[in-house]
């Protein structure tokens, strides 16, 4: 973890621009999204106004920040070896290396792989977000779950404020969903065990917005007149819920400073 990192130079994580554009594949930049950081001073019922890649195409906009990969990055193929399959081989592995702890660690459904912030400190103030859609229960698996050991040696989040936010514009492309706008519909805080498996997360009820002229009046003030037919289109809940989880104390670690969660599961009953 932070203690043993090696530096690597971030220049090998870039790809040609063409190349990218043919084959798109999620990069994870450690620096994250400082705009969630703003989150807690925004009142219920305001717009957030950020964006998110609803399939993590870009990783780092669910957090504010992301541990660097640890050691060697893979090495591009050369001479004979660098025709088209194996560069696309490469920038596969590439991107599975960079997000090694991404937040898209968290919806693989493996507790073997996480989410670590990358703040210094013990990531008080970091923040998560993931997919939450039409779900009625929310499972949380903190600290890091590949085993009892590096959960205890690595931090595991304690108390947590959650915000249910509802996207009102996205656009699609041939690749993705973008959703921005994010109205904040309820927030609450929680306090979670240390236990190295899943427990409930007690996220707290919400109303989804179904109002198109709610939608339009919460719009307005990002646009310059009218607001364009593509923003208020309605999404339907699998689409435009998130959950925000934001890091307020932690279970110390052992030894790494870091903190993880290795997955969120939701589910309906």
């Amino acid at each position: 973890m932070r203690r043993v990192l090696v530096s690597t130079a971030l220049m090998a994580l870039t790809c040609s621009f063409a190349f990218a554009q043919m084959t798109p594949t999620p990069r994870c930049d450690s620096g994250g999204n400082s705009d969630w950081h703003a989150l807690s001073s925004y009142k219920i019922g305001t717009v957030f106004d950020t964006q998110l890649e609803h399939d993590y195409r870009i990783p780092h906009l669910h957090a504010t920040s992301i541990l660097p990969a640890e050691g060697e990055p893979p090495q591009p193929p050369s001479g004979e070896d660098s025709d088209g399959e194996a560069q696309r081989s490469y920038h596969q592995a590439l991107s599975k290396w960079s997000c090694m702890y991404g937040p898209e660690q968290v919806v693989d459904g493996n507790p073997a792989t996480a989410w670590s912030e990358g703040a210094p400190g013990n990531g008080e103030g970091e923040l998560l977000v993931v997919h939450l859609g039409a779900v009625e229960k929310v499972d949380i698996w903190t600290g890091f779950g590949r085993s009892e050991r590096l959960h205890t040696r690595n931090g595991r989040p304690r108390k947590v404020r959650l915000y249910v936010l509802q996207a009102l514009s996205g656009m699609a492309n041939q690749f993705d969903l973008t959703v921005g706008h994010m109205v904040i519909l309820t927030r609450a805080t929680a306090e979670l065990a240390d236990v190295n498996t899943y427990q409930p997360l007690p996220f707290p009820q919400f109303d989804v917005i179904t109002d198109r002229r709610r939608r339009e009046t919460l719009l307005a003030p990002f646009f310059e007149g009218e607001v364009p037919q593509w923003t208020i289109n309605p999404m339907a809940p699998d689409e435009s819920i998130y959950l925000a989880i934001e890091i307020l104390s932690v279970y110390p670690g052992s030894v790494y400073e870091d903190t993880l969660i290795s997955e969120v599961r939701t589910r309906r009953e």
